[in-house]
């Protein structure tokens, strides 16, 4: 493989090409995907990052980026030139490039987990022989500030005293997944995936309480749920299930056992819920042992 001179060697591309497959990643995630040790992949990584294939949260200068991560994780992510590298590779277009900026490191660890999630997913649905494999999250490339691609955009009604009246409302989920089974008379699948971590204290206010003209976010993904504003939005026949991720268990058990709102409605039956431990455990199974609100617990598309 050449680019203009450079010669990645296949440590270093089959790096890239995670790195633009899943959007954002971290050295530990790097490993977890099985591309060497720790000390292998920095060193791939600062070659990608001396060649400006890929961008960094890790600082430019000294303490350098091959040293081991304190506190926040550094992430990486496809330029734009490493963009235009992969796609010349390729003879076509195969993957998308960013410049990114990062906020607070709530938004880092936000963000690492939802990748995390999308790894559990894609290691699943290949290994159970599951065909035309996405998944799109919210920090796609191309989806600045609050221009999400997941935003689904509807219209809901309003009782007001003069009477119904149609709204203008918006669903941003942290991400979709997508699939189909290998019987290829069963109809393609949609998952809805949140991942709610309460901040850096583990603080579930926002999601079950909301504040001053912010409602809470249970509110928003229930009534997205009770309208089938993903199905429609995606042409979607089946209802579609809404993965909760919390970030710990501890998060996950106070959700569960003290403030989830009505839970004898209907609606929560397409709600599974786990905590991201659960997820990353070393052989967990995906689709395996979600919990539901009502105490009980229950495998995605048992029987399939």
């Amino acid at each position: 493989m050449t680019i203009r001179g450079y010669f990645p060697s296949q440590h270093e591309y089959e790096i890239l090409l995670d790195i633009a497959l899943y959007r954002l990643l971290s050295v530990e995630l790097l490993h977890k995907l099985g591309h060497g040790t720790p000390e292998t992949i920095r060193k791939a990584l600062r070659m990608l990052r001396r060649q400006c294939l890929v961008g960094s949260t890790a600082p430019s200068t000294k303490p350098a980026p091959e040293k081991a991560e304190v506190g926040t994780p550094h992430l990486f992510w496809l330029s734009p030139k490493g963009d235009r590298t992969l796609n010349e590779l390729h003879g076509h277009r195969v993957a998308i490039g960013a410049t990114r900026r990062f906020g607070k490191d709530n938004e880092i660890e936000h963000r690492l987990g939802i990748v995390a999630i999308h790894m559990a997913f894609r290691a699943w649905a290949k290994a159970t022989g599951k065909r035309d494999i996405s998944f799109v999250c919210d920090f796609e490339p191309g989806s600045p500030g609050r221009g999400k691609v997941t935003t689904i955009r509807y219209n809901k009604q309003e009782a007001t005293p003069g009477g119904l009246i149609k709204t203008a409302a918006s669903y941003l989920p942290d991400g979709y997944a997508r699939f189909a089974f290998p019987d290829p008379t069963l109809p393609p699948q949609l998952m809805v995936v949140e991942f709610e971590r309460g901040g850096g204290r583990g603080d579930l206010s926002m999601f079950f309480r909301g504040r001053k003209n912010r409602p809470p976010k249970l509110d928003g993904i229930r009534e997205a749920a009770e309208h089938d504003v993903v199905e429609q939005a995606k042409a979607l026949g089946s209802p579609a299930p809404y993965l909760i991720v919390f970030g710990t268990e501890e998060t996950r058990d106070r959700a569960l056992n003290g403030r989830w709102p009505d839970r004898g409605a209907e609606v929560w039956r397409r709600f599974f819920i786990k905590s991201l431990p659960e997820i990353e455990a070393e052989g967990a199974d995906f689709q395996n042992g979600w919990w539901r609100v009502d105490g009980s617990r229950r495998d995605l598309y048992a029987g399939r």
